[in-house]
């Protein structure tokens, strides 16, 4: 006897055949109050559902030879704890090579998982602690797009993920420095001063 899948409101169960066996009971108790299924000698798995999220459940499956009924096998199975979505996730500040993002912590969230994927598929994660709800994504691409996560972990489970799209900025152009600049001509209030422009320049500053 053993569980094979557990969610929220349901536990699934599986059983090897016992031989000779008409039918098998199935019985789970929780908080005092028994609730039991019939089933055909051929049937080897069960769901059981509308349980109770994150409860402890006893479960029994006992082998029936017409109405005489075996010992149980009996487990303890829990069904699972539903993980909230995170809110209000947001970029804050983007520059060319790194995205800063924010967003509303949960309160049962042990962690966080946050992952971002560029729009040619390339992905990264990171797991953070449940203190953080910011974080700066590093070493991105100038102009670029990227698809950003952030789901809540409550121990091994996973929420499901906010998602926002953000683009780095782009590279500014590197401005060229003046050259040859020469004092043509200082008098007591007056300097006259020459230099090379630099090419694709708008306007100078002179200090």
């Amino acid at each position: 006897l053993r569980v094979t899948e557990s969610g929220i409101n349901n536990i699934r169960i599986a059983w090897s055949r016992v031989a000779r066996a008409t039918g098998y009971k199935i019985t789970w108790r929780h908080l005092g109050r028994e609730f039991s299924r019939i089933v055909a000698s051929d049937v080897f798995a069960y769901n059981i559902e509308g349980l109770q999220e994150n409860f402890a459940y006893t479960v029994g499956v006992t082998a029936r030879v017409g109405s005489r009924e075996g010992i149980p096998a009996t487990i303890i199975a829990r069904t699972g704890l539903q993980v909230e979505t995170v809110t209000d996730l947001q970029e804050i500040e983007s520059e060319s090579r790194r995205v800063r993002i924010s967003w509303a912590g949960i309160t049962r969230a042990t962690g966080y998982k946050i992952t971002w994927q560029h729009n040619d598929g390339v992905e990264d994660s990171r797991v953070v602690s449940r203190d953080i709800t910011s974080l700066d994504l590093d070493g991105l691409r100038p102009d670029s797009v990227y698809v950003v996560r952030v789901s809540a972990l409550v121990g091994d489970r996973e929420g499901s993920p906010a998602t926002i799209t953000v683009r780095t900025a782009v590279v500014p152009d590197q401005v060229g420095t003046v050259t040859s600049l020469q004092i043509l001509e200082y008098q007591s209030n007056v300097v006259r001063v020459r230099w090379v422009g630099v090419q694709g320049a708008t306007a100078y500053r002179i200090i």
